[in-house]
Parts: C-alpha cells; sequence; structure tokens
C-alpha cells in the first residue's frame, strides 16, 4: 500500500478507544467465555448457529432472528465504530481482519455488551496528501466493510432467516452516531473539517462495492432527522406516548424486532412501525 506507512497508536489514542468504543488486544487476557467467539466462526453456519441459540439465553430473545438483529447491533458497533473513528479522528487503519477479531463477552449491571479482542494490533497511517487520502480511505472502508461485515451479515441473514437490510440498518446507526454526536462534540471547528468530509463521503458519495453489496448501505439509510413526538417506549398495542416530547429522530426504515424481545414488549423510538411513513 504505497499511500500507507507501518504505524501505532499514542497512548492516549489507544486508551480512548479501548476505554470508549470497547476493543482489546494481544497482551491482555485472552477471550474464553461462554460468549466469546472467534468472529471467523460467524462464517460457518453451523457455528453461527449454535452461538446465536448461546446468545438466545442472555435475555430470553424470542427468536433466533431477535437474537440476530441484537448480535448485528453489538458486532457491528465493535467493528465501525474504533476502525471509522481511528481513520476519521488519528488518520490510522485500524486492522481488523475476521480472523483477527474475538468477541469478547462483557456486561454492564446486566446487559450484554461485548468487546472487540484483537489476535493482533495492526496500525497503518495515511502518509501522503488529499488524492493519496482518498484512496487509501477507500481501502479503509472496503476492509471495514466489503472484506469483514458483509460477510458477516450474509452468514446471520442466512442462519437466522432475518434481511441483511435490518442487519446494515443496525450497523448504520452507530456510523450516524458516530460522526453526529460522538465526533462532533469532541472535536472543535477546526478538527471537524476531515472527519465531516469523511462522513459525508461514506453516506452520499462511497460507491457500493466498497460495502460488498449492490447499494451503499450507509446511504440507503441516511436521511435528515425529523420533528417527531418521541418519549417512553411505545407498547405494541399503542400508536403514540402520550407525555412524549418533541425533538428530531432519525425514523428507521426497516424494524429491528425490538418489541419482540420478551423482557421488553415496546417499540424503540424510532421504530417505522409507530411513525407516519408519509
Amino acid at each position: 500500500m504505497p499511500y500507507a506507512k507501518g504505524s501505532s497508536f499514542e497512548p492516549a489514542e489507544w486508551s480512548y478507544l479501548t476505554g470508549k468504543l470497547r476493543i482489546s488486544s494481544s497482551g491482555e487476557q485472552a477471550p474464553i467465555g461462554r460468549y466469546d467467539l472467534p468472529a471467523v466462526d460467524l462464517l460457518d453456519a453451523t457455528q453461527c448457529a449454535m452461538y446465536l441459540d448461546r446468545l438466545a439465553g442472555l435475555h430470553d430473545f424470542s427468536s433466533r432472528k431477535v437474537t440476530a438483529s441484537v448480535l448485528a447491533k453489538r458486532y457491528g458497533f465493535l467493528i465501525v465504530s474504533p476502525a471509522l473513528y481511528a481513520m476519521s479522528v488519528y488518520n490510522k487503519m485500524l486492522e481488523v481482519e475476521i480472523a483477527d477479531c474475538v468477541i469478547q463477552s462483557a456486561f454492564v449491571k446486566d446487559t450484554w455488551l461485548p468487546r472487540l479482542y484483537l489476535n493482533r494490533l495492526l496500525v497503518t497511517e495515511c502518509d501522503s496528501g488529499q488524492e493519496q487520502r482518498h484512496a487509501w480511505r477507500d481501502h479503509v472502508i472496503r476492509h471495514v466493510f466489503a472484506e469483514h461485515l458483509a460477510p458477516v451479515w450474509r452468514s446471520v441473514s442466512a442462519v437466522a432467516s432475518i434481511p441483511r437490510t435490518v442487519l446494515w440498518e443496525n450497523t448504520a446507526i452507530y456510523v450516524y452516531a458516530l460522526y453526529e454526536n460522538c465526533i462532533r462534540q469532541e472535536l472543535n471547528n477546526g478538527d471537524r473539517l476531515r472527519t465531516e468530509e469523511d462522513f459525508k463521503y461514506l453516506t452520499c458519495e462511497a460507491p457500493a462495492h466498497l460495502f460488498g453489496e449492490q447499494q451503499n448501505p450507509l446511504a440507503r439509510y441516511f436521511g435528515s432527522p425529523r420533528t417527531e413526538r418521541v418519549g417512553i417506549p411505545v407498547t405494541p398495542s399503542v400508536t403514540a406516548a402520550p407525555t412524549a416530547a418533541v425533538k428530531a429522530v432519525r425514523v428507521r426504515k426497516t424494524c429491528c424486532y425490538f418489541y419482540q424481545m420478551k423482557e421488553k414488549g415496546s417499540y424503540c423510538p424510532t421504530c417505522p412501525k409507530i411513525h407516519c411513513t408519509s
């Protein structure tokens, strides 16, 4: 890769990634728990099915499809958040080869919030001007999406009989949140130029082949938030929360089946099932 050079994270950078974005690497305790899994096993139908069925016991998920949706949210966050944050904020590429990634289970209170364990910590840094950075950025995006998440989502979709569209939108919401909330709040105006340009490219301009799909999934679900009544979670028998506040939300285009979780029984505030589609 002529537009990149070997690099490493500064201590403060690595501390942020491990603390805020839930990754760890060799030299730290390797995963050995019941809900830990080498990511490559998600590509094997038998191993993937067994893992989803194990996860179902965590929160008494009502079906394998619901379990797969929850897994997609957790795993999508673990892959896209540190990799894209490193790309846009540090101008560095965090390698997330499927063979090097392990789902490392962790819990916050009673909620399953796994970490991403990397068997090898490999980092490169963009080493040229703007034009070369664009080629480097395409390489990073392809590495994260087309080479990693796309094959994982194809496997999970087939095993759990869940549309890939749901898995991709579950991923997309974390990309939007990373740039619109996390990065914008942390960086001042002068430091935000590169990150805003990266976000625009990801959600509006990046070609579909970088994602391993026929259509850019980040562009497909991206749209301006609109003013809606949102408030307490809505039960399946009610179409609007009576005490809802008015705020801007990005209504989903697919339902993530949150309302089918036995312990929840409510819709997400952004669920298309409770919002007017006109």
